[in-house]
């Protein structure tokens, strides 16, 4: 049997593919599910360091010295791990191995890799069934057959069932042996902080930073933010304080921090790099947001994929303030590539099952694909990648697509800008100006052309009485706003009716108007109340108040009552 592998030369390619193949004989192709399908992968990192950690292979006597890892389980469970050193500038030979760990006593090995090798993938274990009906330690050692290599690793650990997987130091497998330099230091410092635990810390370092953020004091705030994220490391929370509370206070303490460096942020135009606002000099300001998601992923292992959406989100937004989507498409692309199998299976679940968690999963998903989709590729003027990536994804449902993708279009091609209609010009209500009568004169008409001297108010002796004339017969004015002066009234006040047959009928019909509709509600409500008293025999009582009130009405006095 053989094993066809398709990948791209360059890493985080999304694309489709078909594969052909052709033989003489016959033969049979399945798919093969890829390493851990199904199963649970916690990503650890680790370094061998000359002289303190790195300890050589089973042979020596200071292998236990090797990079460990607790694993504790309830219940069995098929276990996988594979170990690589992808940063190595020469790769070593390596191993990685799992042990029974009972009473801090190391016992026999339930998986291995075999024989020390330096193969470009790593090694890895067979898959092997660890654990029992009560709970199991386990310790799982990376260790190297030379002791002078100083490189990183990464452990990819999978099980089926959860466990709890942390890195061990020497004082917590085997607590007789006094701290050294072959301990890990921040531990000790950790477990020293004035009698608290590292989880009480962290928390206090937050509620500091929050309330001087929000005094409106930066600096405050940053030093609590920094000295908080200097400890938050997801591994080292879980062993003390669970992993799903662990992760919830990584997520509040990175979402914090870059809130604060947001406020404080700007983007120096000399050199592009981060500096503060004003030129106040802080502490562990970081140059770029490259290095912040580097610490954000130590932070979280060192696994892109690992980095929960909530922190994401808050991160990409940054880059886009300030004005860096290139580093926003590459912290997306690193986080889409490499999320786990579980995420992508709770992602692509449609089953009643842990539906909650896959409504969060899913809502956090949708939101890293719209910034994505909408905000970062089109800064970068990169739309077929956009449309190319709602095409192929499995995850994203039919109708989010379809949103996608007309907002899309509506960025390709924006519709043109509608000109806004001036407003009609409204009409005057000025009235018509009143054409003057003619003034007809017995004088010379030199006497009335004097236009300047009419407007200055100077008339001449023999024209006085000629304009006077014609000043009197102007008996209808319009002022301002069409009101009528003079003496003549206006068209309302002249339209009144003046006999008393005219006045009765405007009142009776303004009352009709206003009060018509009770009037004659009122009369259906006694036409019926007085049938109502002919067909049923009411109460003595009630039937005397109504003959009273019905011959008093039609009387026509005052109602009285004895």
């Amino acid at each position: 049997s053989y094993t066809l592998v398709a990948s791209t030369f360059e890493p985080f390619m999304f694309s489709r593919f078909k594969l052909r193949l052709e033989l003489d004989g016959p033969f049979r192709l399945t798919a093969i599910p890829r390493e851990g399908a199904g199963m649970r992968l916690r990503e650890l990192h680790g370094r061998w360091v000359p002289n303190t950690d790195c300890a050589g292979g089973p042979v020596d006597q200071c292998y236990a010295r090797n990079p460990r890892f607790l694993v504790r389980t309830d219940c069995e469970t098929p276990v996988l791990a594979r170990l690589q050193t992808p940063q190595a500038e020469s790769l070593p030979l390596i191993n990685v191995s799992v042990f029974a760990f009972d009473d801090a006593v190391l016992g026999s090995a339930c998986a291995s890799s075999g024989s020390y090798t330096n193969s470009p993938q790593g090694v890895a274990t067979r898959l092997a069934t660890i654990g029992r009906a009560g709970p199991a330690e386990y310790l799982v050692v990376a260790s190297t057959w030379d002791h002078d290599i100083d490189a990183s690793f990464v452990l990819y650990f999978y099980s089926e069932h959860p466990v709890d997987t942390m890195p061990a130091t020497l004082a917590s497998v085997y607590p007789h042996i006094a701290p050294g330099p072959h301990t890990d230091a921040l531990t000790y410092k950790d477990a020293a902080l004035s009698g608290k635990t590292l989880a009480t810390h962290l928390k206090a370092q937050h509620q500091k930073a929050s309330r001087a953020l929000i005094l409106g004091q930066g600096g405050a705030a940053w030093q609590h933010c920094t000295t908080a994220v200097a400890y938050c490391n997801l591994e080292r929370l879980t062993g003390e304080y669970g992993e799903q509370q662990a992760r919830q206070l990584c997520c509040r303490l990175w979402i914090l921090y870059i809130c604060v460096l947001s406020s404080l942020a700007e983007v120096a135009e000399e050199d592009g790099r981060l500096r503060t606002k004003g030129g106040v000099e802080l502490a562990g300001f970081p140059a770029t947001v490259r290095s912040v998601w580097d610490a954000i992923m130590a932070a979280f292992g060192g696994f892109a994929g690992n980095v929960d959406s909530e922190v994401l989100v808050p991160l990409v937004l940054l880059c886009l303030k300030l004005r860096d989507a290139r580093t926003a498409r590459d912290v997306v692309e690193a986080w889409l590539a490499t999320l786990s199998e579980d995420t992508v299976y709770l992602l692509q679940s449609r089953g009643a099952m842990r539906q909650q968690q896959r409504s969060m999963a899913q809502a956090s998903y949708l939101r890293v694909c719209e910034l994505y989709t909408l905000h970062i590729l089109p800064q970068l003027g990169d739309l077929s990648s956009a449309y190319e990536f709602l095409s192929v994804s499995t995850v994203v449902s039919e109708p989010a697509k379809d949103e996608f993708t007309k907002r899309l279009d509506a960025l390709r091609n924006p519709p043109a800008p509608k000109r806004r209609s001036r407003p009609a010009a409204k009409k005057s209500r000025k009235p018509k100006a009143v054409e003057q009568p003619l003034l007809t004169t017995t004088k010379p008409v030199a006497h009335v052309a004097k236009s300047a001297d009419v407007a200055k108010g100077e008339l001449a002796v023999d024209a006085q009485p000629a304009v006077a004339a014609a000043l009197s017969a102007r008996s209808v004015r319009v002022g301002k706003h069409g009101a009528r002066r003079g003496g003549v009234k206006s068209g309302a006040l002249a339209r009144r009716p003046r006999s008393t047959l005219g006045i009765a009928w405007q009142v009776v019909r303004r009352l009709v108007s206003r009060w018509g509709m009770t009037l004659f509600t009122l009369a259906v409500a006694m036409a019926v109340l007085r049938l109502v008293t002919q067909r049923i025999r009411l109460p003595q009582l009630f039937t005397a108040v109504y003959r009273k009130l019905w011959s008093t009405i039609k009387m026509g006095t005052q109602v009285t009552y004895i």
